[in-house]
């Protein structure tokens, strides 16, 4: 990630800031950004963030290594939600390294989402964890996916194959489990990885 150094200075001198402006902007410890800019110390998502937003640019224009993935619903087990369709109305964004992006598996940025997860889905997904899910993509054995139901909403549960159709494992304990057949593969979206979610008070 040296090209995000060069980028920032870049940036820096446009704007005719110093390093210690930089560092007051974005409460970053001078000496500590002193040493990333120096490709000392690794750039941290945190830090990426905080230093696009002093400098009024996206992740994006800083680096190519990471990629603002979409939050598109919140989704609790008691309540269904429409599938995302498009990502017109989103709650935020979470960024992406690139080494997660799982290279053509997963592909386009445009085929990743984000649900934040609420109650009901414990112990497979954490409450307030963000889950990615990926359009489009080969499932396995075990996967945890998004379906879409003929009524557009989403159902997340686990997949396991049996032969021409697929048990779909609810992750919702108050819901039933469905068998349904092979071609409902593709209206699940596959998850791939997952944020912490915020440690309570």
């Amino acid at each position: 990630m040296i090209g995000i150094s060069d980028r920032v200075r870049e940036l820096l001198r446009e704007k005719g800031l110093r390093i210690q402006d930089l560092a007051n902007l974005t409460q970053i410890d001078q000496s500590q950004l002193s040493r990333m800019l120096r490709n000392k110390r690794h750039w941290s998502v945190l830090h990426l963030q905080a230093v696009s937003k002093a400098l009024g640019v996206s992740i994006g224009d800083l680096t190519d290594e990471i990629v603002m993935v979409p939050v598109v619903a919140k989704i609790d087990a008691s309540a269904e939600i429409p599938y995302p369709e498009t990502f017109r109305d989103i709650l935020g964004e979470v960024a992406l390294p690139r080494f997660l992006q799982g290279g053509r598996e997963i592909g386009l940025p445009s085929n990743i989402y984000v649900l934040e997860i609420g109650e009901g889905y414990e112990p497979a997904l954490l409450k307030g964890s963000k889950v990615f899910f990926a359009k489009d993509t080969q499932k396995h054995e075990g996967d945890i996916v998004a379906y879409c139901n003929d009524q557009k909403k989403i159902r997340l549960g686990q997949i396991f194959f049996h032969g021409d159709e697929i048990l779909l494992r609810s992750l919702d304990r108050h819901v039933k489990d469905l068998l349904l057949p092979k071609k409902h593969l593709a209206a699940m979206d596959r998850a791939f990885g997952q944020t912490w979610p915020a440690p309570q008070d």
